[in-house]
Protein backbone atom coordinates (compact mmCIF):
# COMPACT_ATOMS: atom_id res chain seq x y z
CA UNK A 1 0.00 0.00 0.00
CA UNK A 2 2.42 2.64 0.81
CA UNK A 3 4.13 1.70 -2.45
CA UNK A 4 0.94 2.31 -4.69
CA UNK A 5 0.87 5.76 -2.86
CA UNK A 6 4.30 6.60 -3.86
CA UNK A 7 3.62 5.49 -7.13
CA UNK A 8 -0.39 7.97 -7.18
CA UNK A 9 2.12 10.59 -5.44
CA UNK A 10 4.57 11.10 -7.99
CA UNK A 11 2.17 10.94 -10.67
CA UNK A 12 0.08 13.27 -9.56
CA UNK A 13 3.48 15.59 -9.35
CA UNK A 14 4.32 14.97 -12.90
CA UNK A 15 0.88 15.56 -14.39
CA UNK A 16 1.21 19.06 -12.08
CA UNK A 17 4.37 19.90 -13.76
CA UNK A 18 3.39 19.09 -17.19
CA UNK A 19 -0.13 20.64 -16.60
CA UNK A 20 -0.31 22.45 -19.64
CA UNK A 21 1.22 20.17 -21.99
CA UNK A 22 -1.82 17.60 -21.01
CA UNK A 23 -4.28 20.00 -20.83
CA UNK A 24 -2.99 21.36 -24.46
CA UNK A 25 -3.73 17.64 -25.50
CA UNK A 26 -7.01 17.88 -24.04
CA UNK A 27 -7.79 20.63 -26.08
CA UNK A 28 -6.90 19.44 -29.16
CA UNK A 29 -8.28 16.23 -28.72
CA UNK A 30 -11.73 18.27 -28.01
CA UNK A 31 -11.63 20.14 -30.95
CA UNK A 32 -11.63 17.31 -32.66
CA UNK A 33 -14.43 15.66 -30.71
CA UNK A 34 -16.84 18.50 -30.70
CA UNK A 35 -15.88 18.85 -34.79
CA UNK A 36 -17.06 14.88 -34.93
CA UNK A 37 -19.69 15.35 -32.65
CA UNK A 38 -21.58 18.55 -34.15
CA UNK A 39 -21.06 16.77 -37.36
CA UNK A 40 -23.28 13.97 -36.14
CA UNK A 41 -25.66 15.70 -34.54
CA UNK A 42 -26.54 17.77 -36.81
CA UNK A 43 -27.37 14.91 -38.87
CA UNK A 44 -29.30 13.85 -35.97
CA UNK A 45 -31.01 16.55 -35.91
CA UNK A 46 -31.90 16.56 -39.85
CA UNK A 47 -33.29 13.41 -39.69
CA UNK A 48 -35.57 14.62 -36.43
CA UNK A 49 -37.20 17.54 -38.37
CA UNK A 50 -37.50 15.48 -41.93
CA UNK A 51 -39.54 12.83 -39.53
CA UNK A 52 -41.26 15.03 -37.62
CA UNK A 53 -41.92 17.20 -40.54
CA UNK A 54 -43.52 13.70 -42.26
CA UNK A 55 -45.76 12.88 -39.11
CA UNK A 56 -47.12 16.24 -39.32
CA UNK A 57 -47.19 17.20 -42.90
CA UNK A 58 -50.27 19.28 -42.27
CA UNK A 59 -48.73 21.74 -41.18
CA UNK A 60 -44.62 22.57 -41.37
CA UNK A 61 -42.81 22.87 -37.95
CA UNK A 62 -42.05 26.10 -36.81
CA UNK A 63 -38.72 27.41 -35.61
CA UNK A 64 -39.68 27.28 -32.34
CA UNK A 65 -40.83 24.02 -33.02
CA UNK A 66 -37.51 22.55 -34.77
CA UNK A 67 -35.50 24.12 -31.70
CA UNK A 68 -37.36 22.02 -28.66
CA UNK A 69 -37.19 18.89 -31.29
CA UNK A 70 -33.27 19.17 -31.49
CA UNK A 71 -31.22 20.92 -28.63
CA UNK A 72 -31.25 17.84 -26.22
CA UNK A 73 -29.09 16.30 -29.74
CA UNK A 74 -26.82 19.61 -29.41
CA UNK A 75 -25.79 18.76 -25.16
CA UNK A 76 -22.99 16.40 -26.17
CA UNK A 77 -20.97 18.65 -28.59
CA UNK A 78 -21.61 22.11 -26.52
CA UNK A 79 -20.57 20.59 -23.13
CA UNK A 80 -17.30 19.17 -25.00
CA UNK A 81 -16.62 22.67 -26.79
CA UNK A 82 -17.01 24.07 -23.18
CA UNK A 83 -14.47 21.43 -21.89
CA UNK A 84 -12.27 22.11 -24.68
CA UNK A 85 -12.15 26.35 -24.15
CA UNK A 86 -11.62 25.30 -20.63
CA UNK A 87 -8.51 23.83 -20.73
CA UNK A 88 -7.03 26.13 -23.50
CA UNK A 89 -7.65 29.04 -20.93
CA UNK A 90 -6.10 26.52 -17.84
CA UNK A 91 -3.40 26.38 -19.90
CA UNK A 92 -3.24 29.43 -20.66
CA UNK A 93 -3.27 30.61 -17.55
CA UNK A 94 -0.65 28.39 -16.24
CA UNK A 95 1.34 28.87 -18.97
CA UNK A 96 1.30 33.17 -17.81
CA UNK A 97 1.56 32.19 -14.22
CA UNK A 98 4.94 30.74 -14.27
CA UNK A 99 6.51 33.12 -16.55
CA UNK A 100 5.53 35.54 -14.28
CA UNK A 101 7.39 33.39 -11.53
CA UNK A 102 10.41 32.86 -13.87
CA UNK A 103 10.89 36.74 -14.26
CA UNK A 104 10.36 37.51 -10.89
CA UNK A 105 12.82 34.62 -10.11
CA UNK A 106 15.44 36.28 -12.69
CA UNK A 107 14.76 40.06 -11.14
CA UNK A 108 15.58 38.34 -7.78
CA UNK A 109 18.82 36.87 -8.98
CA UNK A 110 19.35 39.51 -11.06
CA UNK A 111 19.45 41.99 -8.13
CA UNK A 112 21.09 39.36 -5.79
CA UNK A 113 23.94 39.05 -8.41
CA UNK A 114 24.56 43.00 -8.62
CA UNK A 115 24.33 42.99 -4.93
CA UNK A 116 27.41 40.62 -4.90
CA UNK A 117 29.24 42.02 -7.61
CA UNK A 118 29.28 45.37 -5.69
CA UNK A 119 30.49 43.69 -2.06
CA UNK A 120 33.47 41.98 -3.90
CA UNK A 121 34.45 45.34 -5.44
CA UNK A 122 34.03 46.90 -1.98
CA UNK A 123 36.26 44.32 -0.16
CA UNK A 124 39.10 44.50 -2.57
CA UNK A 125 41.35 46.99 -3.57
CA UNK A 126 41.65 48.78 -6.66
CA UNK A 127 44.66 46.53 -7.89
CA UNK A 128 43.37 43.53 -6.74
CA UNK A 129 39.46 44.30 -8.63
CA UNK A 130 41.49 45.44 -11.88
CA UNK A 131 43.63 42.53 -11.51
CA UNK A 132 40.56 40.11 -11.46
CA UNK A 133 38.59 41.74 -14.08
CA UNK A 134 41.61 41.74 -16.06
CA UNK A 135 41.69 37.59 -15.66
CA UNK A 136 38.21 37.63 -16.32
CA UNK A 137 38.30 39.30 -19.26
CA UNK A 138 41.35 37.34 -20.72
CA UNK A 139 39.42 34.04 -19.68
CA UNK A 140 36.41 35.28 -22.10
CA UNK A 141 38.72 35.69 -24.95
CA UNK A 142 40.70 32.75 -24.66
CA UNK A 143 37.58 30.78 -24.28
CA UNK A 144 35.65 32.21 -27.07
CA UNK A 145 37.96 33.25 -29.67
CA UNK A 146 37.66 35.99 -32.69
CA UNK A 147 36.63 35.25 -35.81
CA UNK A 148 39.83 35.72 -38.25
CA UNK A 149 38.49 38.40 -40.43
CA UNK A 150 37.85 40.86 -37.08
CA UNK A 151 41.62 40.01 -36.12
CA UNK A 152 43.17 40.38 -39.72
CA UNK A 153 40.78 43.43 -40.51
CA UNK A 154 42.79 46.71 -40.60
CA UNK A 155 40.62 49.87 -40.41
CA UNK A 156 41.80 51.73 -37.64
CA UNK A 157 39.64 50.05 -35.34
CA UNK A 158 40.45 47.57 -32.44
CA UNK A 159 38.99 44.54 -31.83
CA UNK A 160 36.09 45.00 -29.09
CA UNK A 161 34.30 41.96 -26.81
CA UNK A 162 30.87 42.57 -25.64
CA UNK A 163 31.15 40.39 -22.84
CA UNK A 164 27.07 40.96 -22.35
CA UNK A 165 26.02 38.96 -25.44
CA UNK A 166 29.57 37.23 -26.04
CA UNK A 167 30.25 38.88 -29.64
CA UNK A 168 32.71 40.53 -31.50
CA UNK A 169 32.96 43.82 -33.32
CA UNK A 170 35.01 45.99 -34.09
CA UNK A 171 35.29 49.79 -33.12
CA UNK A 172 36.76 52.36 -30.77
CA UNK A 173 36.83 53.30 -26.86
CA UNK A 174 35.53 56.98 -28.18
CA UNK A 175 32.58 55.52 -30.02
CA UNK A 176 31.55 53.10 -27.37
CA UNK A 177 31.72 56.26 -25.09
CA UNK A 178 30.04 58.59 -27.32
CA UNK A 179 27.04 55.97 -27.21
CA UNK A 180 26.67 55.49 -24.05
CA UNK A 181 26.56 59.10 -23.98
CA UNK A 182 24.30 59.97 -26.65
CA UNK A 183 21.99 57.27 -24.45
CA UNK A 184 22.39 58.69 -20.99
CA UNK A 185 21.36 62.40 -22.65
CA UNK A 186 18.50 60.81 -24.43
CA UNK A 187 17.39 59.41 -20.41
CA UNK A 188 18.13 62.42 -18.56
CA UNK A 189 17.58 65.32 -20.92
CA UNK A 190 15.98 63.55 -23.61
CA UNK A 191 12.71 63.11 -22.34
CA UNK A 192 12.73 59.08 -22.81
CA UNK A 193 11.62 57.12 -20.06
CA UNK A 194 13.33 54.00 -21.31
CA UNK A 195 15.51 52.68 -23.45
CA UNK A 196 16.36 49.39 -24.31
CA UNK A 197 19.75 47.65 -24.55
CA UNK A 198 19.21 46.75 -28.16
CA UNK A 199 18.39 51.01 -29.00
CA UNK A 200 21.81 51.07 -27.33
CA UNK A 201 23.74 48.89 -29.64
CA UNK A 202 21.72 50.17 -32.72
CA UNK A 203 23.64 53.83 -31.49
CA UNK A 204 26.54 51.73 -31.39
CA UNK A 205 26.28 51.03 -34.71
CA UNK A 206 25.38 47.76 -34.52
CA UNK A 207 22.49 44.72 -35.52
CA UNK A 208 20.55 44.38 -32.55
CA UNK A 209 21.09 40.94 -30.15
CA UNK A 210 18.28 38.41 -29.56
CA UNK A 211 19.93 39.26 -25.80
CA UNK A 212 19.49 42.83 -25.99
CA UNK A 213 15.63 42.52 -26.63
CA UNK A 214 14.17 42.47 -23.05
CA UNK A 215 16.62 43.96 -20.94
CA UNK A 216 17.44 48.06 -20.79
CA UNK A 217 18.14 51.23 -19.14
CA UNK A 218 16.24 53.92 -17.67
CA UNK A 219 17.18 57.06 -15.31
CA UNK A 220 17.38 55.73 -12.88
CA UNK A 221 20.06 52.68 -13.89
CA UNK A 222 21.91 55.08 -16.75
CA UNK A 223 24.38 53.54 -19.20
CA UNK A 224 27.88 52.78 -17.57
CA UNK A 225 30.27 50.85 -19.39
CA UNK A 226 32.95 49.47 -18.30
CA UNK A 227 36.44 48.89 -20.22
CA UNK A 228 39.07 46.04 -19.97
CA UNK A 229 41.75 45.03 -21.70
CA UNK A 230 42.22 41.29 -22.87
CA UNK A 231 44.97 39.79 -25.53
CA UNK A 232 43.15 37.46 -28.40
CA UNK A 233 45.15 35.19 -31.04
CA UNK A 234 48.44 36.16 -31.94
CA UNK A 235 49.19 39.10 -30.00
CA UNK A 236 46.19 41.04 -31.37
CA UNK A 237 45.05 43.52 -28.23
CA UNK A 238 41.20 43.40 -27.79
CA UNK A 239 39.45 45.99 -25.86
CA UNK A 240 36.68 44.39 -23.72
CA UNK A 241 33.12 46.21 -22.26
CA UNK A 242 30.53 45.51 -19.90
CA UNK A 243 28.22 46.99 -17.87
CA UNK A 244 29.19 48.31 -14.10
CA UNK A 245 25.10 48.33 -13.25
CA UNK A 246 23.41 45.58 -15.44
CA UNK A 247 20.78 46.55 -17.88
CA UNK A 248 17.57 45.06 -16.28
CA UNK A 249 14.38 43.45 -17.03
CA UNK A 250 11.38 45.73 -16.57
CA UNK A 251 13.44 48.64 -17.22
CA UNK A 252 10.14 50.17 -19.51
CA UNK A 253 8.25 50.26 -16.19
CA UNK A 254 6.61 52.88 -14.60
CA UNK A 255 7.16 53.24 -10.98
Amino acid sequence: MPQLAIVAKNALQGVRRHSPIVLTGFAIAGVVSTALLTARATSRATQTIAANSYINSSEPLTKVEKLKLVWPIYIPPVLTGLATISCIVGAQSINMRRQAAIRGAFTLTEGAFQEYKEQVAEALTKPAREKLETAVAQKHVDTNPPATELISSIDGKVLVLDLFTGRYFRSTRETILQAQNEVNERLTIGGEDAISLNEFYIVLGLEPSVIGEAPGFNHENLVDVNFNTAVAEGGVPCLTITFRALPIKGYDSLH
